[in-house]
């Protein structure tokens, strides 16, 4: 089949095969707030945005977009001047930026134009496995879509010998070239020259005359790839007819599809050429050809195996290389990290040792303030408890010389008076009303059945005077009055035990 690496023209090919202050109050130190903390955490917030910017800047998709696309460009160019370094790490660096749905297309492109290069070192199954990973997409103005397709038909057949969706790839591709490029007549017949191939493998015979004959005739408006697709058609003319049973002219046959191929510079169809006339030979018993037929063979073969070899020592080295570079830069990365997080560590405890301070004297001036205020209260409780022990001190001394003043002229009318006349008696129950002037009615009150003598003996026992001064001035016995005392405690309803004068002491 028709090679898809030839350095000839990289777009043209087939299918590949080798290569708070002081004096602040109590209510306004609480009402106030002291925004210092919060200015310092912005500050925080702010430098550590600030680090993680500068350290790792992120990245838009547009930006990522664009980085890509620039990166495809460069690793296109490289593949086309077969530079494997530049290629390989543009490309990578592309797929990286691109994957994940940032850009399809662009991931598409850079995972073809890398399948490309694994293709180039040999490495068939890798080749597969990534081009069985992709999501199809139909890239305008690239070859990468019809790449991909004529890369999957070459290893679908040489891998898993499907040969029918091998062909619905290739007409697939004919129908995509002519789509993307409808200037172009030529791509078309690289094609068709491998659909040719495919229905000679697959056994449609009838098929391959025909697309065979199709090819031959229109040979002439071959142009581009006139000696490739020749290469291939007169492969399969010549296979066609030595299964007819005609060696001499499928041999003359191969010799032109050697030729074709030689011109050209398709290594891979001229072996497949020259492995038809070893065939050929072999079949005719012609050691001599054979023999020499072989060692040009042999000779290609070491040839494209040297290339293979050097082809996947150069991968090799080249994703070392990238493998180094990118290490390097992870090294970097996490280099940047760690000084940023140090950094951001160190401005945190550098931010709370301020806060810690401001806090602490805040607190120091806080209880001050509260010390302050506690003195200040106690001293008013203390001059208010002065204040009121100097006014019951007054209303003490007021009181008490009150009634000093009210014995001393209760002694004057003692002294002064006879007892057992009525002025006596009526200056006593002046007195009585002078100092006790609720008591009488409150008694009356409780005791509706008390006489009026009565009232006047408990006024007197109230106001403490003696059994002798009571007697003289109600002008009866000693044992009168104690007769009247007990008749009254029973008016009263009070026990033997119970003393008189107590009882309206309290009353």
């Amino acid at each position: 089949m028709t090679s898809e690496h030839d350095k000839r023209n990289r777009q043209s090919i087939t299918f590949p095969h080798s290569p708070i202050t002081k004096n602040n109050t109590f209510l306004r130190m609480h009402k106030s707030r002291n925004f210092l903390p919060d200015i310092i955490v912005s500050c925080v917030a702010l430098i550590i945005g600030l680090v993680g910017y500068v350290t790792h800047r992120p990245s838009s998709a547009e930006r990522d977009v664009a980085a890509a696309r620039v990166l495809l460009d460069q690793g296109k160019k490289a593949y086309k001047a077969d530079d494997t370094f530049t290629a390989l790490s543009s490309l990578h660096q592309a797929m990286e930026l691109s994957k994940n749905g940032v850009n399809d297309t662009i991931f598409f492109e850079a995972s073809v134009y890398n399948a490309l290069l694994y293709e180039h070192a040999g490495k068939s199954k890798e080749t597969y496995r990534l081009l069985k990973s992709l999501k199809y997409v139909e890239v305008e103005n690239s070859f990468a879509s019809i790449f991909y397709l004529r890369m999957m038909a070459w290893l679908v057949t040489q891998i898993d010998k499907d040969y029918t969706r091998a062909m619905k790839l290739i007409e697939q591709d004919i129908i995509l070239s002519r789509k993307i490029f409808p200037d172009d007549d030529q791509l078309p017949y690289i094609d068709r020259a491998n659909l040719c191939e495919l229905f000679y493998r697959k056994g449609e015979t009838e098929q391959a005359w025909q697309s065979v004959e199709a090819l031959e005739r229109d040979s002439m408006k071959i142009r581009k790839y006139r000696d490739l697709c020749l290469s291939q058609v007169y492969y399969v003319h010549a296979a066609l007819l030595f299964d007819a049973g005609k060696p001499d002219a499928a041999y003359a046959y191969a010799s032109r599809g050697q030729e074709c191929a030689r011109r050209y510079g398709s290594t891979d169809n001229q072996m497949q050429n020259l492995e038809m006339k070893c065939l050929i030979d072999s079949a005719r018993k012609d050691l001599t050809s054979y023999l020499a037929n072989r060692r040009v063979l042999d000779s290609l073969n070491h040839k494209m195996m040297s290339a293979e070899i050097l082809a996947q020592t150069s991968l090799l080295r080249e994703q070392a290389k990238i493998a180094l570079l990118e290490t390097d830069n992870k090294r970097k990365h996490i280099i940047n990290w760690l000084l940023a997080g140090l950094l951001t560590l160190a401005l945190g405890f550098f931010s709370f040792i301020i806060y810690f301070i401001r806090r602490t004297a805040s607190s120091r001036q806080r209880m001050t303030a509260l010390e302050q205020e506690r003195l200040s209260v106690e001293i008013q409780c203390r001059r208010l408890e002065n204040e009121l022990l100097k006014f019951k001190q007054q209303n003490t001394e007021q009181r008490l010389n009150e009634a000093y003043k009210d014995n001393i002229d209760m002694s004057v009318v003692l002294s002064n008076m006879e007892f057992g006349n009525d002025q006596s008696l009526h200056a006593l129950e002046r007195n009585l009303r002078l100092q006790h002037p609720t008591f009488t009615k409150r008694l009356r009150k409780a005791y509706p059945k008390l006489t009026e003598n009565d009232m006047r003996v408990l006024g007197f026992i109230r106001m403490g005077y003696t059994s002798k001064v009571i007697a003289s001035a109600l002008n009866i016995t000693i044992n009168s009055l104690t007769t009247t005392r007990y008749r009254l405690k029973k008016k009263l309803k009070l026990t033997a035990k119970d003393d008189l004068y107590t009882f309206i002491k309290d009353f």
